[in-house]
Protein backbone atom coordinates (compact mmCIF):
# COMPACT_ATOMS: atom_id res chain seq x y z
CA UNK A 1 0.00 0.00 0.00
CA UNK A 2 1.44 3.69 -1.03
CA UNK A 3 1.50 6.48 1.18
CA UNK A 4 -1.25 7.56 -0.89
CA UNK A 5 -3.37 5.25 -0.60
CA UNK A 6 -2.80 4.83 3.24
CA UNK A 7 -3.65 8.39 3.58
CA UNK A 8 -7.11 7.84 1.72
CA UNK A 9 -8.04 4.92 3.47
CA UNK A 10 -7.30 6.56 6.74
CA UNK A 11 -9.41 9.79 5.62
CA UNK A 12 -12.16 7.54 4.64
CA UNK A 13 -12.28 6.25 8.07
CA UNK A 14 -11.90 9.26 9.09
CA UNK A 15 -15.03 10.38 7.08
CA UNK A 16 -17.10 7.90 8.37
CA UNK A 17 -16.38 8.65 11.69
CA UNK A 18 -18.58 11.74 13.73
CA UNK A 19 -16.81 14.51 15.09
CA UNK A 20 -14.25 16.68 14.67
CA UNK A 21 -11.51 16.14 17.35
CA UNK A 22 -11.50 12.54 15.94
CA UNK A 23 -10.89 13.59 12.61
CA UNK A 24 -7.34 15.69 13.98
CA UNK A 25 -6.27 13.11 16.55
CA UNK A 26 -6.29 10.81 12.28
CA UNK A 27 -4.41 13.57 10.63
CA UNK A 28 -2.20 13.61 13.29
CA UNK A 29 -1.76 9.96 13.64
CA UNK A 30 -1.12 9.98 9.66
CA UNK A 31 1.44 12.94 9.54
CA UNK A 32 3.07 11.06 12.56
CA UNK A 33 3.52 8.32 10.42
CA UNK A 34 4.39 9.26 7.17
CA UNK A 35 7.18 11.19 9.18
CA UNK A 36 8.46 8.03 10.77
CA UNK A 37 8.82 6.06 7.25
CA UNK A 38 12.28 6.86 6.00
CA UNK A 39 13.87 6.04 9.72
CA UNK A 40 11.67 2.77 9.23
CA UNK A 41 13.00 2.19 6.07
CA UNK A 42 16.39 2.74 6.95
CA UNK A 43 16.34 0.39 9.86
CA UNK A 44 14.46 -2.22 8.09
CA UNK A 45 17.39 -2.11 5.21
CA UNK A 46 20.76 -2.34 7.85
CA UNK A 47 18.13 -5.33 9.17
CA UNK A 48 18.36 -6.76 5.73
CA UNK A 49 21.86 -5.55 4.81
CA UNK A 50 22.97 -7.52 8.59
CA UNK A 51 21.52 -10.68 8.44
CA UNK A 52 23.12 -11.05 4.57
CA UNK A 53 26.79 -10.53 6.29
CA UNK A 54 25.76 -12.55 8.98
CA UNK A 55 25.03 -15.53 6.60
CA UNK A 56 27.99 -14.71 4.27
CA UNK A 57 30.10 -14.91 7.36
CA UNK A 58 28.36 -17.70 8.97
CA UNK A 59 28.36 -20.03 6.15
CA UNK A 60 32.07 -19.32 5.10
CA UNK A 61 33.57 -22.33 6.91
CA UNK A 62 30.99 -24.57 5.96
CA UNK A 63 31.30 -24.03 2.34
CA UNK A 64 35.02 -23.87 2.03
CA UNK A 65 35.66 -19.97 0.54
CA UNK A 66 38.01 -18.15 2.59
CA UNK A 67 37.13 -14.36 4.28
CA UNK A 68 39.33 -11.59 5.06
CA UNK A 69 39.54 -11.80 9.05
CA UNK A 70 41.08 -7.85 9.22
CA UNK A 71 37.63 -7.13 6.74
CA UNK A 72 35.23 -8.99 9.12
CA UNK A 73 36.56 -7.44 12.19
CA UNK A 74 36.14 -4.24 11.13
CA UNK A 75 33.07 -4.49 9.25
CA UNK A 76 31.77 -6.31 12.98
CA UNK A 77 32.93 -3.44 14.85
CA UNK A 78 32.62 -0.21 12.75
CA UNK A 79 29.58 -1.00 11.42
CA UNK A 80 27.73 -3.62 13.10
CA UNK A 81 28.42 -2.86 16.76
CA UNK A 82 27.03 0.29 16.13
CA UNK A 83 23.44 -1.00 14.86
CA UNK A 84 20.27 -1.22 16.91
CA UNK A 85 20.50 -4.26 19.44
CA UNK A 86 17.38 -6.23 17.22
CA UNK A 87 19.39 -6.12 14.58
CA UNK A 88 22.71 -7.02 16.26
CA UNK A 89 20.74 -10.10 17.73
CA UNK A 90 19.57 -10.99 14.99
CA UNK A 91 22.86 -11.20 13.27
CA UNK A 92 24.01 -13.44 15.75
CA UNK A 93 21.69 -15.87 15.69
CA UNK A 94 22.09 -16.19 11.71
CA UNK A 95 25.17 -16.02 12.08
CA UNK A 96 25.16 -18.99 14.42
CA UNK A 97 22.44 -20.92 12.67
CA UNK A 98 23.56 -20.72 9.27
CA UNK A 99 26.24 -23.81 9.03
CA UNK A 100 23.30 -26.22 11.04
CA UNK A 101 20.91 -25.11 8.04
CA UNK A 102 23.48 -25.53 5.26
CA UNK A 103 24.57 -29.24 6.30
CA UNK A 104 20.86 -29.55 6.35
CA UNK A 105 20.50 -29.38 2.20
CA UNK A 106 21.11 -31.37 -0.57
CA UNK A 107 24.59 -31.35 -2.01
CA UNK A 108 22.97 -29.43 -5.17
CA UNK A 109 21.47 -26.70 -3.23
CA UNK A 110 24.58 -26.36 -0.71
CA UNK A 111 26.18 -25.71 -3.93
CA UNK A 112 23.92 -23.09 -5.19
CA UNK A 113 23.84 -22.24 -1.99
CA UNK A 114 27.79 -21.82 -1.32
CA UNK A 115 28.36 -19.84 -4.36
CA UNK A 116 26.09 -17.11 -3.71
CA UNK A 117 27.46 -16.72 -0.35
CA UNK A 118 31.15 -16.74 -1.89
CA UNK A 119 29.68 -13.96 -4.62
CA UNK A 120 28.18 -11.44 -1.85
CA UNK A 121 31.27 -11.89 0.37
CA UNK A 122 32.89 -10.87 -2.91
CA UNK A 123 30.95 -7.80 -3.52
CA UNK A 124 30.58 -6.71 0.23
CA UNK A 125 34.90 -6.70 0.32
CA UNK A 126 34.83 -9.50 2.72
CA UNK A 127 36.75 -11.96 0.44
CA UNK A 128 40.63 -11.82 0.43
Amino acid sequence: MTDLHFIRFCYSIAVDIRGEPMRQTLAAAIVALLGASPALADANEDFVWATQIAAVIGSADACGFKLDDAKVKALASNKIAKMDSGTRSNFYATLTLTPNELSQLSATAKVAQCAMQSEVAKREGLAP
